[in-house]
């Protein structure tokens, strides 16, 4: 082979090698742009799921309350009842302005996230009638169920919004801090519903077993959820938070807790404790509250972290890429030297692509076990939208039947979701 012959093959040959090298970085770029819009969508995700939480939590408040005041006909406690109205009407105005955002943003493309969204916020429109019948219920010195239930099904619906957000994180820090913040709003959600029926049962408005069960199902399902709870937070956390929540129930809430329990079985009343079961009850779902600020802390500092990153990559792909791409094309072809450096270049290049791979590939394989759990819950809501929907029961009446049905059958919720939706 004549060397002219043999250049030109190598000319071709390095034409061929700048074209894919060409492309591959393109490719890497657009994979780097698609991972600068993931991390947009994770900020997104991180502040509405923050934000619904608060919600939330005073939703818990005001049907507390409001189950109170309905039952006591204390003026002092209607005026507390009264500011936690008021705070949830301040929560709900910085809920709209975050969907809003979400609205304009095209980060956010999931359909179930925003159909969550929407079937939430048109639900709590239904608070100020709600508010009405409570206050009605006070006027009549009478006491309704019908309003706890609704509250608990914003607040179930509300639920649902947190379980989509946090189905949608892609990363697994940020996932189990989601998670963790999940169980311990259900842990809330729990304890709530036993406080407002504990308060029932003492009020001796209805005593029979059928709430003797229902205060035993809220009470087994806190025990569950603080299961998958303390295995999410670090160790000191959990130790620390498991010993307070120790040393509370020992005292009267223990006690209390099995005097209610003897009340459904009697039909006896005992509306003086009343107010001290709400306070007790109260006390130990603030504990739990208080463990929400360092599991927020932690999700607003990996915010903070996740900004930073997005506006570092940011400047990155608009500084480096064409000048990146501009450095391949500038290697002139007749320069055995230089195809030499090309060669090793394209290693190099080999193997950043590996070790990318082997890092999304680790990440991935966390993520889907931080995921596991949340796409569990996910099927138990479907299943208690099922329940709802088919039997034509309240929120809470769908929870007792799902875990009733688990403990009768000693199977997990999990398992008994996924029976009831084949």
């Amino acid at each position: 082979m004549s060397n002219g012959t043999f250049f030109a093959v190598i000319s071709n040959l390095f034409k061929l090698c700048k074209a894919m090298n060409s492309l591959i970085t393109r490719l890497m770029l657009s994979a780097k742009k698609q991972e600068i819009s993931n991390l947009s969508q994770l900020h997104l995700l991180i502040e509405l799921f923050l934000k619904c939480a608060g919600l939330l939590h005073l939703l818990q408040r005001e049907r507390g309350f409001s189950n109170l005041v309905m039952l006591s006909q204390d003026e002092t406690i209607n005026v507390k009842l009264f500011h936690v109205q008021q705070n949830v009407l301040s929560q709900l105005i910085l809920m709209d302005k975050q969907v809003l955002v979400i609205q304009t943003r095209a980060e956010i493309t999931a359909i179930k996230l925003k159909m969550a969204l929407a079937t939430a916020l048109f639900h709590t429109e239904k608070l100020l009638a709600v508010r009405a019948e409570v206050q009605g219920c006070l006027e009549l010195k009478e006491y309704r169920t019908s309003p706890c239930e609704q509250y608990s099904e914003m607040i179930n619906l509300w639920l649902d919004v947190i379980i989509e957000a946090a189905s949608l994180a892609s990363s697994v820090s940020v996932s189990r801090l989601m998670l963790g913040l999940i169980y311990l709003l259900q842990a809330k959600e729990f304890a709530g519903l036993e406080r407002a029926w504990g308060i029932v049962a003492l009020a001796g408005v209805k005593n029979d077993i059928d709430l003797w069960t229902k205060l035993k199902v809220q009470q087994q399902s806190q025990i569950e959820v603080f299961s998958g709870l303390w295995s999410t937070l670090s160790s000191d956390l959990s130790m620390n938070y498991q010993e307070k929540l120790t040393q509370l129930e020992a005292g009267h809430f223990s006690q209390l807790r099995q005097i209610i329990l003897g009340l459904t079985e009697t039909k006896q009343a005992a509306p003086t404790l009343s107010e001290t079961w709400f306070l007790l009850a109260s006390e130990r779902i603030d504990l739990l509250h208080e463990l929400t600020e360092p599991i927020c802390s932690a999700l607003s500092f990996e915010l903070k972290v996740l900004r930073k990153s997005y506006e570092a990559q940011q400047i990155a792909i608009r500084q480096g890429a064409s000048e990146h791409i501009d450095s391949l094309l500038r290697i002139s072809s007749k320069d055995e030297s230089l195809i030499k450096r090309h060669s090793a270049g394209s290693e190099t290049l080999f193997g950043v692509l590996r070790e990318q791979s082997e890092h999304i590939a680790k990440v991935e394989a966390e993520l889907a076990i931080a995921q596991t759990a949340i796409e569990e819950m996910k099927i138990i809501q479907k299943a208690k939208a099922y329940l709802i929907r088919e039997l034509g029961v309240s929120e809470q009446d769908a929870h007792y039947q799902l875990q009733k049905m688990s403990m009768d059958q000693q199977l997990s919720l999990k398992e008994i979701a996924s029976k009831l939706l084949l």
